[in-house]
Protein backbone atom coordinates (compact mmCIF):
# COMPACT_ATOMS: atom_id res chain seq x y z
CA UNK A 1 0.00 0.00 0.00
CA UNK A 2 1.92 3.46 -1.06
CA UNK A 3 0.00 6.15 0.86
CA UNK A 4 0.91 10.11 -0.54
CA UNK A 5 0.85 12.13 2.31
CA UNK A 6 0.80 16.37 1.61
CA UNK A 7 -0.48 19.38 3.57
CA UNK A 8 -0.40 23.36 3.15
CA UNK A 9 0.05 23.71 -0.32
CA UNK A 10 -1.35 27.09 0.04
CA UNK A 11 -2.19 27.73 -3.90
CA UNK A 12 0.34 25.11 -5.24
CA UNK A 13 -2.10 23.18 -8.01
CA UNK A 14 0.46 22.96 -10.35
CA UNK A 15 2.39 20.35 -8.02
CA UNK A 16 -1.10 18.63 -6.87
CA UNK A 17 -1.21 18.05 -10.79
CA UNK A 18 1.55 16.74 -11.00
CA UNK A 19 1.28 14.04 -8.24
CA UNK A 20 -1.91 12.59 -10.08
CA UNK A 21 -0.16 12.68 -13.33
CA UNK A 22 3.33 10.85 -12.59
CA UNK A 23 3.13 9.41 -9.48
CA UNK A 24 1.34 6.06 -9.10
CA UNK A 25 -0.26 5.35 -5.23
CA UNK A 26 -3.47 4.13 -3.37
CA UNK A 27 -4.19 7.12 -1.10
CA UNK A 28 -3.54 10.68 -1.01
CA UNK A 29 -3.90 12.38 2.31
CA UNK A 30 -4.06 15.81 2.35
CA UNK A 31 -4.18 17.92 5.54
CA UNK A 32 -5.48 21.51 4.85
CA UNK A 33 -4.79 24.22 3.90
CA UNK A 34 -5.36 24.62 0.07
CA UNK A 35 -7.85 21.96 0.19
CA UNK A 36 -9.72 24.53 -3.42
CA UNK A 37 -6.03 23.29 -4.65
CA UNK A 38 -7.36 19.47 -4.90
CA UNK A 39 -9.94 20.68 -7.13
CA UNK A 40 -11.72 17.66 -8.70
CA UNK A 41 -9.47 15.35 -7.40
CA UNK A 42 -10.93 15.73 -4.03
CA UNK A 43 -13.93 13.59 -5.22
CA UNK A 44 -11.88 10.66 -5.95
CA UNK A 45 -12.59 7.76 -3.71
CA UNK A 46 -8.30 7.29 -3.03
CA UNK A 47 -8.14 10.83 -1.96
CA UNK A 48 -8.58 11.61 2.07
CA UNK A 49 -8.83 15.55 2.37
CA UNK A 50 -9.85 17.74 6.05
CA UNK A 51 -9.77 21.32 5.64
CA UNK A 52 -7.33 23.82 7.70
CA UNK A 53 -7.72 26.52 9.09
CA UNK A 54 -7.04 28.77 5.93
CA UNK A 55 -9.83 26.44 3.97
CA UNK A 56 -12.50 29.22 4.68
CA UNK A 57 -15.65 28.62 3.66
CA UNK A 58 -15.05 24.84 3.77
CA UNK A 59 -17.89 22.18 4.68
CA UNK A 60 -14.62 19.77 5.19
CA UNK A 61 -14.14 18.13 8.76
CA UNK A 62 -11.16 19.25 10.31
CA UNK A 63 -10.28 15.74 11.48
CA UNK A 64 -11.45 12.37 10.02
CA UNK A 65 -10.81 8.82 11.46
CA UNK A 66 -11.03 5.94 8.69
CA UNK A 67 -9.87 2.19 8.80
CA UNK A 68 -7.87 0.97 5.79
CA UNK A 69 -7.72 -2.83 5.72
CA UNK A 70 -6.78 -3.37 9.64
CA UNK A 71 -5.51 0.02 9.99
CA UNK A 72 -7.02 3.03 12.11
CA UNK A 73 -5.57 6.34 10.25
CA UNK A 74 -6.39 9.82 12.08
CA UNK A 75 -6.24 12.63 9.84
CA UNK A 76 -6.74 16.40 10.82
CA UNK A 77 -4.89 19.80 9.87
CA UNK A 78 -3.71 20.06 13.45
CA UNK A 79 -4.44 24.00 14.23
CA UNK A 80 -7.72 22.51 17.11
CA UNK A 81 -5.03 20.66 18.79
CA UNK A 82 -2.29 23.92 19.09
CA UNK A 83 0.34 21.65 17.29
CA UNK A 84 2.09 24.91 16.66
CA UNK A 85 2.60 24.90 20.72
CA UNK A 86 3.52 20.99 20.56
CA UNK A 87 1.96 18.13 20.55
CA UNK A 88 0.54 17.51 23.85
CA UNK A 89 -3.54 17.89 23.06
CA UNK A 90 -2.63 15.60 19.55
CA UNK A 91 -1.17 13.29 21.89
CA UNK A 92 -4.27 13.04 23.85
CA UNK A 93 -6.27 12.40 21.02
CA UNK A 94 -4.21 9.99 20.01
CA UNK A 95 -4.49 8.05 23.45
CA UNK A 96 -8.30 8.59 22.53
CA UNK A 97 -8.83 6.90 19.33
CA UNK A 98 -5.36 4.46 18.97
CA UNK A 99 -4.72 4.97 15.49
CA UNK A 100 -1.85 3.19 14.07
CA UNK A 101 -1.33 5.99 11.90
CA UNK A 102 -2.15 10.25 12.77
CA UNK A 103 -0.99 12.38 9.77
CA UNK A 104 -1.47 16.40 10.74
CA UNK A 105 0.03 19.95 9.03
CA UNK A 106 -0.13 23.43 10.06
CA UNK A 107 2.78 23.61 10.96
CA UNK A 108 4.36 23.64 7.14
CA UNK A 109 7.77 21.56 9.03
CA UNK A 110 7.82 17.65 8.87
CA UNK A 111 7.93 15.96 11.68
CA UNK A 112 7.94 12.30 11.98
CA UNK A 113 7.49 10.52 15.29
CA UNK A 114 6.29 7.18 16.91
CA UNK A 115 4.40 7.50 20.22
CA UNK A 116 2.35 4.65 22.09
CA UNK A 117 2.04 2.45 18.99
CA UNK A 118 1.22 5.03 16.47
CA UNK A 119 3.70 6.23 13.69
CA UNK A 120 2.36 10.51 13.77
CA UNK A 121 3.53 12.16 10.31
CA UNK A 122 3.45 15.84 9.32
CA UNK A 123 4.54 15.74 5.79
CA UNK A 124 5.53 19.73 5.91
CA UNK A 125 4.30 22.15 3.37
CA UNK A 126 3.72 21.61 -0.32
CA UNK A 127 3.70 25.24 -0.83
CA UNK A 128 7.19 26.52 -2.62
CA UNK A 129 7.81 29.55 -0.11
CA UNK A 130 11.96 28.10 -0.43
CA UNK A 131 12.31 27.26 -4.04
CA UNK A 132 10.70 26.01 -7.20
CA UNK A 133 9.70 21.93 -4.55
CA UNK A 134 7.13 21.16 -3.24
CA UNK A 135 7.34 18.83 -0.30
CA UNK A 136 5.31 15.80 1.16
CA UNK A 137 6.39 12.25 1.97
CA UNK A 138 5.62 8.57 0.66
CA UNK A 139 3.99 6.01 3.55
CA UNK A 140 4.89 2.45 1.80
CA UNK A 141 3.20 -0.35 3.91
CA UNK A 142 3.56 -3.91 3.17
CA UNK A 143 2.79 -6.41 5.71
CA UNK A 144 4.46 -4.97 9.03
CA UNK A 145 7.16 -2.90 7.26
CA UNK A 146 6.98 0.86 7.32
CA UNK A 147 9.32 2.62 4.81
CA UNK A 148 8.75 6.76 5.05
CA UNK A 149 10.42 8.44 2.16
CA UNK A 150 10.79 12.00 1.06
CA UNK A 151 8.40 13.60 -2.05
CA UNK A 152 9.86 16.71 -3.58
CA UNK A 153 7.53 17.91 -6.66
CA UNK A 154 9.48 20.40 -8.75
CA UNK A 155 6.92 22.59 -9.69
Amino acid sequence: MRFILISDSHGNKKGIDKIFKTIKFDYLFFMGDGLSDLDNYVYLDNVISVSGNCDFFSRENNEKIITIGNDIIFVTHGNKYGVKSGLEKLKTRIDEIKPKFAFFGHTHSKHIEEYNGCTIINPGSFSKFFDDNARGVVLEINDNDVKICDLVINC
